[in-house]
């Protein structure tokens, strides 16, 4: 009897025992962000793999483009319709990209911004990489010394709206709000120029220059080059 009552003493601590360890929750350590994967040479944008929205729901060259609002770094808000009469440039940026790490080094967009600063043309970046930090912005900020506003688009709603798929990917919208330039901002990736081109053209110069002087654009669609855009997976 003595036996038994002591076996069942045992059970019962070592139920005791089960019960009191504690169940570990998942890590929840946050899942560094992936390095950009860039898009090489020879690939064509269909190689490209992008969550984009339906077809009926992405904007295209020709198209009047929808109003929308984001808010920049500095927590102000930006909404299409603030700069209504006015051309404005989209280009699409990502601080891990080594293409935006570039064309930082070269100011290339904030050049175009303060080319035309008093010609009513305005330049915004956005940033549509899912694990997007204000911080990584503000980072890339006061390492280059960019200067045009910096729009955060974490969900992606943006970027599928426009179909962005790199970065950099530029837009280009003239003062009655319709599309009329989608792609590469130049010619040259990383300083090389295409294959087949022997000098550098800046498409998003060129558009702008046509726009302001009335002239049908000379470009309306080029491949658009660098990593592609890291959106959220589809709802």
């Amino acid at each position: 009897m003595l036996s038994v009552l002591r076996s069942a003493a045992i059970v019962a601590a070592l139920g005791l025992g089960m019960l009191a360890t504690p169940i570990l929750a998942d890590d929840p350590s946050p899942v560094p962000a992936q390095p950009a994967e860039e898009i090489m040479e020879g690939e064509t944008s269909a190689e490209v793999e992008v969550s984009v929205a339906p077809e009926n729901e992405t904007v295209q060259v020709g198209d009047m483009v929808k109003d929308f609002s984001l808010t920049d770094i500095d927590g102000k808000t930006h909404s299409l319709s603030d700069y209504e009469g006015k051309i404005i440039v989209l280009s699409w940026t990502n601080p891990d990209c080594p293409f935006i790490v570039d064309h930082n080094k070269k100011r290339t967009v904030d050049a175009l911004a303060e080319k035309y600063a008093d010609k009513d043309v305005v330049v915004l970046q956005i940033d549509s990489t899912h694990t997007g930090t204000t911080e990584r912005l503000v980072n890339m900020r006061e390492e280059y010394d960019v200067k045009s506003p910096i729009l955060e688009d974490y969900d992606g709603s943006i970027g599928r709206y426009f179909g962005a798929k790199t970065s950099p990917h530029v837009f280009v919208i003239d003062t009655e709000g319709k599309l009329v330039y989608s792609g590469a901002i130049d010619n040259a990736p990383m300083g090389k120029l295409n294959d087949g081109e022997s000098e550098n053209v800046n498409y998003a110069e060129a558009v702008v220059e046509d726009l302001l002087a009335g002239r049908e654009v000379s470009y309306s669609t080029t491949k658009p080059y660098g990593c592609s855009v890291k959106y959220a997976d589809a709802p």
